[in-house]
């Protein structure tokens, strides 16, 4: 992370003894000491062995993030965790409705359709429901007994349960998509578990598809089959994305969360004399913690 700061892109290229991404933390809240440590850009060698920059400052990532000259569209280059294997590389260059990586204008023309269900009407449809289904798991968590499992009786069944409904996907197929996301995220996983997982995933979500064209109802699968301009294979592709991030970064979020108010009672102990600081403390949470164990990557169009 102290590397001497190279002065051209060919400079980049000569180094040889570049630092790798540093993922080892000291817990399950704080970052890499050396995120935090280093320089606002630094060096760094890719797993597949390009050499790029890590930006750790807050202002360097926001100009980063909001330059057209760097790609979201990750597969154009190399990964800091693992080695991409070229024929996932393909597969993601042409993946159609997964607009995570994508750049504009395919971005917003996904994200805008996208909209048209999540506005502050539906939201508020919304809320009774996951109130009842907050309430339920309360009490599943109180049946089982102390010490009870938080993630399986709380922070798992919520998100899964309300991504479920607002997807069209039905509850009793909650485990095979658990188990699909919680793989496909795993920083071990083989290539080829990846692609099994995501054919599985491809599979399941094109037979869902061709239901809801048949038999349409109240939910966003349904909508996006009234949308003449997306094939089956892009809302695939969509509804993919949302199944897997809608539930597994919430997950995580309820149990890192509570786990972070356990280790600082004195907080803990203040929201619950004043409920007044929920919506605060919920910003703070997000702020604070990391709910996915990876990051953004840019790929530079131009010398910058």
């Amino acid at each position: 992370m102290n590397a001497p700061m190279p002065t051209t892109h060919d400079d980049l290229r000569d180094l040889h003894d570049l630092p790798s991404y540093q993922n080892d933390r000291d817990d399950y809240v704080n970052p890499a000491r050396a995120l935090l440590t280093g320089p606002p850009i630094s060096p760094l060698r890719f797993a597949g062995g390009s050499a790029g920059w890590l930006v750790t400052g807050y202002h360097e990532a926001r100009e980063v993030l909001r330059d057209s000259r760097f790609s979201a569209e990750r597969w154009r280059g190399d990964d800091t965790m693992r080695k991409i294997p070229e024929s996932i590389r393909r597969e993601r260059s042409s993946g159609a409705g997964s607009f995570l990586g994508m750049d504009a204008p395919e971005h917003g023309h996904y994200r805008g359709q996208l909209t048209r269900y999540f506005t502050v009407r539906r939201m508020r449809e919304l809320e009774a429901r996951v109130e009842d289904i907050v309430t339920n798991q309360l009490d599943a968590l109180e049946a089982a007994g102390k010490p009870a499992d938080l993630v399986q009786h709380f922070a798992l069944p919520i998100p899964s349960l309300v991504i479920c409904e607002m997807l069209g996907v039905p509850y009793e197929e909650r485990e095979f998509f658990q188990a699909i996301a919680a793989q496909q995220l795993r920083q071990d996983r083989t290539d080829e578990e990846f692609i099994a997982g995501k054919t599985a995933l491809d599979d399941f979500l094109l037979t869902l598809v061709e239901a809801k064209r048949k038999e349409p109802q109240d939910d966003l699968i349904s909508l996006l089959t009234a949308v003449d301009e997306f094939n089956d294979e892009e809302i695939c592709g969509i509804a993919g994305l949302l199944l897997i991030a809608g539930h597994e970064t919430t997950t995580n979020m309820l149990s890192l969360g509570t786990f972070a108010l356990l280790r600082q009672p004195e907080q803990f102990e203040r929201l619950r004399a004043d409920e007044s600081l929920l919506p605060t403390a919920v910003e703070e949470l997000l702020r604070y913690l990391s709910i996915v164990n990876a990051f953004p990557v840019r790929i530079a169009l131009e010398d910058v």
